[in-house]
């Protein structure tokens, strides 16, 4: 699949979930979900790394939005986007999911 990316052993990234059975496709997300109203250092932690995702993405869409908080907006977006259809992946144990959502990205 053009555009697929490959984990560190060339093998494409959604290869590597199948076998693994589609777990834990996002740990950072999994780990925010589970620690965020009992560990206030995990939970703080993992708000880091997604707000660092979150900037990457918004520099990335201020290519068709001149405002930061424009572009923030879709970024927050794509990422809940993707997070959802994680979780849907995972529980249906279907790559489908993922792909619809890529595509209507």
């Amino acid at each position: 699949m053009p555009g697929q990316r490959a984990g560190s052993d060339g093998v494409p990234a959604e290869d590597d979930l199948a076998a693994a059975g589609h777990a834990d496709a996002c740990p950072i997300g999994t780990s925010a979900l589970e620690v965020a109203s009992s560990n206030e250092v995990l939970r703080t932690s993992a708000a880091d790394v997604i707000e660092e995702w979150v900037g990457t993405a918004t520099q990335w869409f201020r290519r068709w939005a001149t405002e930061p908080r424009t572009a923030r907006s879709p970024a927050y977006s794509m990422y809940m986007t993707l997070e959802g259809a994680f979780m849907l992946r995972r529980a249906a144990r279907d790559d489908s999911r993922e792909h619809q959502t890529v595509r209507g990205l």
